[in-house]
């Protein structure tokens, strides 16, 4: 069955189901049963709107049921959660959800979401819920007079977008007159924002639609400005403008405004990627960055406004003086509100590619020094592509084969970034247009590759071999860069699929969202974590081929990628930490980590910040030595298999978590396991405590053997012992998911050396790591100290707190 037809009946098997209130297992097999009667009837041609003759096979009928428990039960997304300022504790944040929303007409909300019916129902109801507390943190604009700054943190390419549309559907509900999305200093990004924001009007009768100032094509200018546009927001429509951050756009916006006599209602503004552009950037004395400045004009200008920055990458913001006006004016700092979004659970992000299985999605380059150095210059020429850009440009002509054999005909990418000069990122195109043209002469090279990438695609060679050909003449090479025509996927979804490999720099970055992306080569640095992780387009959502996708990158690239990746975790962790003891956003910028060979932000975004050494908890203990005595492992198998067996577990990620479990369980299971030493700070812990315990199984692996997930670990031997040389597993991928109680985390391992030997001869070895939220003293080791950024209005904050007390 193709594509479309394959839509066709799912669509109507999903609209049954919805038709119920809380859809099982046994409603998606009952449903998926009928159809398969419609087609042996021959009713499917009626019932489906497709061709006589169309039959689903059991592939169809396997992927049908996966789809509809993928979008009713299996993906899901948890509420996000928040940090309140001082003063807004003292607010109503209830007003929208228990006053406002049951009792009111949601006229745009109602319609958006039935508009969203496309995404897993447990993922809307979480954005409902999500964005109906952001709604009670921003001002309520019946009220006379507010002013309020809040940020809301999500991951690279997670769903941001969709969150604030969300978020403004609701706020023209409630009365928001004016909305104003600041969208990127890039021309495609502003455009890009503006088609989806666009998009989710469209079953808005006329008569209510919105009044958009800014169009796909359009941008707000000097001319929007000088015409006599008046608008009476008394009787009018809500009005929303997508800007870009320029002083230019943002001069003309405020020229349109003074006239309009609207300083009465309310104001919300968006601002996307708020780290970036809008932090004031100069010296407290000097005059402030032009854009920041104008943002807090554009504000000042209303009596009530409401003021959201959205970003993956808040280190600019938590660096912000808080304290300090320039014209009077307030700075962006999130003094109100931080809420932090969650992702779905089928997010393809930085901590499953940097921690949890970088050799399942990572490929380390070496060859590419000569023709694309880490530091050239503009001028730099290219006498010849790397062979591991060649294989690259195969893998994800591959890619697209087995999509297209998977039945998913939609939009394919590649993304090739390697340098930030124009010139040097056209002959790069041009080469690869070059490489295009001969792609048919390498089919030999193309089954080599087959062979060794794509082991478990579950298509044989001569299936591939059918389309490839069909696939390469389909390539096109797109250069995306301010120089270049503007480039966009085809919007009739009747229009054919491109297959495109994107070549380009700066205007890759930051939101711009590749379709079908399953292969990134990518030689940029960076020393900030924010530049370097928003240059990360392959983030996101890759269902039906996250298998596939393939990041080809130099291994110095990739280990500072997993230095910001824990630095993120970390950050996130200790916001969990916060919102749990109620503290305020003021104290966000508590502890940002300090990477060996990286800082969090430019120089003059973290002129308020400061450095700190402190002493770090030793909070993880566990089994990082392993006897080479195979009879030890296989009794403590039994041991770990007993112990998880007696437990009920329910699925969470990467890990199976049991919650709950007394401390005599888990004393029990540690005098058992028979190991080379164990460690006093988990037996006096246990003896001193009345603690319940979390247990977590690792549920992650490359393969599956004698039925346990196993993950692969490199070891080196150290005389009768095998030493795990990446260790602390779940320090990386735990980090923000352990706070309440203390979390036994068991794994299954398979350990070789780096030459691929296995010294236990297959023979799987079990271990655990212990953790403590708070962390535990040791008295007979010294503990490790590590640096952070701190804001550096805490030490004035503290003295406040301080006095106040004294008082």
């Amino acid at each position: 069955m193709d594509d479309s037809d394959y839509k066709k009946v799912f669509e109507l098997a999903k609209n049954r189901l919805n038709e119920k209130s809380e859809v099982s297992l046994k409603d998606i097999t009952d449903c998926i049963q009928n159809i398969r009667k419609s087609f042996s009837s021959g009713q499917a041609s009626f019932t489906f709107g497709i061709g006589d003759g169309v039959k689903m096979s059991e592939d169809d009928y396997t992927r049908l049921y996966q789809d509809l428990s993928d979008h009713f039960i299996n993906i899901k997304m948890e509420a996000g959660m928040s940090l309140q300022g001082e003063e807004q504790r003292k607010r109503d944040t209830r007003w929208y959800a228990e006053e406002f929303k049951p009792k009111n007409d949601n006229f745009y909300w109602d319609r958006l979401k039935r508009n969203l019916k496309s995404y897993p129902s447990k993922v809307v109801e979480a954005l409902d819920k999500d964005t109906d507390v952001v709604m009670g943190q921003i001002g309520d604009p019946r009220e006379d007079n507010f002013g309020v700054y809040g940020m809301a943190v999500g991951n690279v390419q997670s769903g941001k977008t969709l969150n604030y549309t969300c978020l403004i559907h609701k706020a023209m509900d409630a009365g928001y007159k004016f909305i104003v999305i600041l969208a990127g200093d890039k021309e495609n990004l502003r455009s890009q924002t503006q088609k989806r924001l666009n998009e989710r009007f469209t079953e808005v009768q006329k008569e209510r639609q919105p009044i958009s100032l800014t169009t796909e094509d359009y941008d707000f200018n000097k001319r929007d400005s000088d015409r006599d546009t008046r608008f009476n927001l008394e009787e009018t429509k809500p009005i929303y403008a997508v800007l870009k951050k320029n002083s230019k756009v943002l001069d003309a916006l405020m020229k349109w405004l003074d006239p309009q006599r609207i300083s009465e209602h309310a104001i919300l503004l968006i601002d996307d990627e708020s780290d970036y552009a809008s932090v004031d950037t100069k010296k407290a004395k000097e005059e402030a960055s032009a854009i920041n400045r104008k943002i807090r004009e554009i504000l000042n200008r209303f009596k009530k406004y409401s003021y959201v920055g959205y970003t993956a990458t808040p280190f600019a913001n938590i660096f912000i003086n808080y304290e300090l006006k320039k014209d009077n004016l307030p700075d962006l700092f999130p003094r109100d509100f931080i809420h932090a979004l969650k992702t779905a659970t089928n997010y393809f992000g930085a901590q499953k590619i940097f921690i949890k299985e970088p050799e399942k999605f990572l490929i380390n380059i070496t060859d590419y020094e000569e023709a694309f150095p880490l530091k050239h210059k503009k001028k730099h020429q290219i006498l010849e592509l790397p062979e591991s850009l060649v294989e690259a440009i195969f893998v994800f002509c591959l890619n697209i084969t087995i999509r297209y054999l998977r039945g998913q005909e939609k939009h394919n990418s590649m993304l090739v970034h390697v340098s930030r000069f124009n010139d040097v990122q056209r002959q790069i195109s041009e080469k690869l247009e070059e490489l295009k043209r001969g792609l048919g002469d390498f089919i030999t090279e193309a089954k080599n590759i087959f062979d060794r990438r794509f082991v478990d695609c579950n298509f044989s060679w001569e299936q591939v071999r059918k389309v490839l050909s069909k696939t390469l003449s389909s390539i096109s090479v797109k250069l995306v860069n301010q120089e270049s025509e503007e480039f966009s996927y085809p919007e009739d979804p009747e229009d054919e699929k491109l297959n495109v490999i994107v070549v380009g720099g700066a205007s890759l970055s930051r939101g711009f969202t590749l379709e079908g992306l399953s292969v990134s080569y990518f030689i940029r640095d960076s020393e900030f974590y924010d530049t370097l992780m928003q240059m990360g387009r392959w983030f996101g959502y890759r269902d039906g081929y996250e298998d596939l996708c393939k990041i080809y990158m130099p291994e110095k690239i990739q280990e500072k990628f997993k230095e910001i990746t824990n630095a993120i975790d970390d950050l996130m962790a200790q916001l969990k930490r916060m919102e749990e003891e109620r503290k305020i956003p003021l104290d966000f910028g508590l502890a940002v980590k300090k990477a060996a060979v990286l800082r969090p932000t430019s120089g003059n975004k973290m002129r308020n910040a400061q450095r700190r050494t402190n002493k770090k908890p030793l909070s993880f203990f566990g089994v990082y030595r392993f006897v080479i005595d195979k009879q030890v492992h296989e009794k403590n198998l039994r041991i770990l298999s007993a112990f998880v067996k007696s437990k009920e577990f329910e699925e969470k990620g990467f890990y199976k978590v049991c919650r709950g479990v007394s401390k005599g369980e888990i004393l029990g299971f540690l005098e058992e396991f028979e190991q080379e030493f164990k460690h006093k700070e988990i037996l006096n812990y246990l003896n001193e405590k009345d603690d319940l315990w979390d247990v977590y199984f690792h549920n992650a692996g490359s393969e599956k053997v004698d039925g346990w997930k196993v993950a692969k670990r490199n070891a080196e031997v150290e005389g009768n012992y095998l030493k795990r040389k990446y260790f602390k597993l779940s320090q990386q991928n735990l980090i923000a998911e352990i706070k309440e109680r203390p979390a036994l985390i068991l794994y299954i391992l398979e350990l070789t050396t780096e030459n691929g030997e296995n010294p236990l001869e297959g023979i799987l070895v079990p271990a655990y790591e212990v953790s403590f939220p708070r962390g535990v003293q040791n008295q007979e080791q010294e503990q490790e100290r590590e640096e952070r950024y701190y804001n550096a209005q805490q030490d004035n904050l503290a003295r406040k707190k301080k006095t106040r007390r004294a008082l």
